[in-house]
């Protein structure tokens, strides 16, 4: 079953081990890094309606729908801007080359060219269509009653990818994970599990950053500071939220844990102080049986006796 945590925020403890650098309580009183954390944020809004699918009514509402298309018309438009201006230079360029050679053939842009200086514009578009297709999705789940969890972060579109990363790795570890297992005791020894056994978490953390930094690594300008930007982002907030289910799964093991712990006490402090234990009750009562004595009075006894009174709670 999926655990699906609350949005975090920079003030949250997201990560609640032992800090003993102080770096958690830093970045929660820096104003510089919650307004990292708050620009950061915008970028996974995108990136997500592009990368993943079913998400919950309160995950992605169409504020955040509106927030995601103003940074895309932002990236988009100096995209254009820039290209205009650097279409500006070489045209002056290409007076200047006419002027000194007379035979100076200006090279046509390709297709090529044409698709990597407007890529933002085919991700505005991506992001408009696929940005509504969510609310209606989400509006539709609510009408037919299929609604899933409100802050669902969807589904990764990725994770067939990751199936076939995560069986390399896994058996690129297998030796150093049986060498290890030679150094358990013995009355622990089971067989060595997988190095990677979360898909949606590997997915999140792993897969979809490093999927952004490719897309950054082949396309220029505004495009891959926009790609390389959201990958940056994609990993801090995955982790973040990979952290906050591991946390409730680790305070239910906590919980577990201690209460096998205080049972243990209590059935040991019974024990210690009951009469049964000493030797001088054990002599006393030997060779006598004792009567049982219920620890609670019979029901019946009680409706009698209130029959008796002439209670009206017996009726």
């Amino acid at each position: 079953m999926k655990l699906t945590p609350r949005p975090i925020s920079a003030a949250d403890q997201i990560d609640q081990s032992r800090d003993i650098t102080g770096f958690n309580k830093w970045a929660q009183s820096s104003r510089a890094v919650g307004f990292v954390m708050f620009i950061l944020g915008w970028f996974t809004i995108p990136a997500e309606v592009l990368l993943r699918k079913d998400f919950g009514q309160r995950w992605f509402t169409v504020v955040n729908f509106y927030a995601g298309l103003l940074l895309m018309l932002i990236f988009a438009v100096s995209q254009y801007v820039i290209a205009l201006i650097w279409g500006g230079v070489q045209g002056l360029f290409s007076l200047f080359a006419r002027a000194i050679n007379p035979f100076f053939a200006e090279q046509k842009s390709s297709l090529i060219s044409l698709i990597m200086t407007k890529s933002m514009g085919f991700f505005l578009l991506a992001y408009i269509l696929m940005g509504s297709y969510h609310l209606f999705r989400i509006w539709l789940r609510n009408r037919t009653n299929t609604a899933l969890h409100s802050f669902d972060d969807g589904s990764s579109r990725l994770e067939f990818a990751a199936d076939y990363c995560m069986r390399g790795m896994n058996w690129l570890a297998a030796p150093v994970v049986r060498i290890y297992m030679r150094l358990v005791p013995a009355s622990h020894r089971q067989a060595a599990p997988k190095l990677i056994m979360d898909r949606a978490a590997f997915t999140n953390t792993v897969v979809e950053p490093v999927f952004l930094l490719f897309l950054a690594y082949w396309l220029p300008g505004i495009a891959s500071i926009w790609l390389f930007l959201s990958a940056i982002a994609m990993a801090i907030h995955a982790n973040w939220k990979e952290t906050a289910r591991q946390n409730k799964v680790l305070d239910f093991r906590d919980s577990i844990i201690e209460a096998k712990a205080m049972m243990y006490l209590k059935e040991k402090a019974e024990v210690k102080g009951s009469p049964d234990n000493t030797p001088r009750y054990a002599a006393e009562t030997a060779g006598k049986i004792m009567p049982v004595v219920p620890q609670y009075p019979d029901l019946l006894v009680i409706i009698e006796a209130l029959n008796r009174d002439g209670s009206h709670l017996a009726k």
